[in-house]
């Protein structure tokens, strides 16, 4: 694991526990996790997304999850499952991946995860300017002059600001 990016990483969560690689966490690890923070928690949130490498369109010669660059994300649903028959309290799951993705690349995380994403646009959120997909395990429920628009494949959640006009993506 990069040292540098661990460094970061502390300095701007201080206090945090790090796992190791995803491909070496247990049942025991999650367990001594579970046992060394108590039940101070009220839900466990789980943000995760896997190289984007071999999914982007923008790669010729991609090759989805079959990818060597790809083949982590199969860790996502087997750690999730592991957290949720051991934490006793609410796991939410976040999965990020580009938007940029083939169709059925898009549709296998989708199979996998058991939902649609939601298309954002990350630069209302963040310094990353493009679209991105994210698969979340709970409901969104639109506020005020928002409205939830479902594409079949994604959803966007959009503000309507008034009698003919929808504006850009705003979560």
């Amino acid at each position: 694991m990069d040292k540098e990016c661990k460094r970061l990483t502390r300095r701007g969560w201080p206090g945090i526990i790090e796992l190791g690689k995803v491909a070496g966490i247990t049942a025991k690890t999650i367990g001594d996790l579970v046992r060394s923070i108590g039940y101070e928690v009220a839900i466990l949130l789980i943000t995760t997304g896997s190289p984007c490498q071999d999914l982007t369109s923008l790669l010729a010669n991609r090759k989805g999850l079959a990818g060597s660059r790809s083949e982590l994300f199969f860790e996502i649903p087997r750690i999730h499952k592991i957290c949720v028959d051991m934490f006793p309290v609410r796991v939410a799951l976040m999965v990020e991946n580009v938007h940029s993705m083939m169709d059925d690349h898009r549709d296998d995380f989708s199979r996998v995860l058991g939902r649609n994403p939601l298309l954002v646009m990350a630069g209302d959120l963040s310094w990353v300017r493009r679209p991105r997909l994210y698969w979340i395990s709970w409901d969104i429920v639109p506020q005020g002059l928002e409205k939830l628009v479902d594409f079949g494949v994604s959803r966007m959640l959009t503000v309507d600001e008034g009698p003919a006009s929808v504006s850009s993506v705003s979560v």
